[in-house]
């Protein structure tokens, strides 16, 4: 698996799970997050074929 895949999922996690848990009022950066996950994704399937 890809380590910047993983590291975007992990990120995403702790952000959502620090706005859970009342450490941060909002989850700030989960669209960017979001947005640069998807990108990866669409990225590493373009570089497969």
């Amino acid at each position: 698996m890809d380590s910047v895949l993983v590291f975007l999922i992990a990120l995403l996690a702790a952000t959502l799970l620090a706005f859970m848990l009342g450490w941060i009022p909002y989850p700030f950066g989960w669209l960017v997050i979001t947005l640069f996950l998807i990108a990866r994704i669409l990225h590493l399937r373009q570089s497969r074929r």
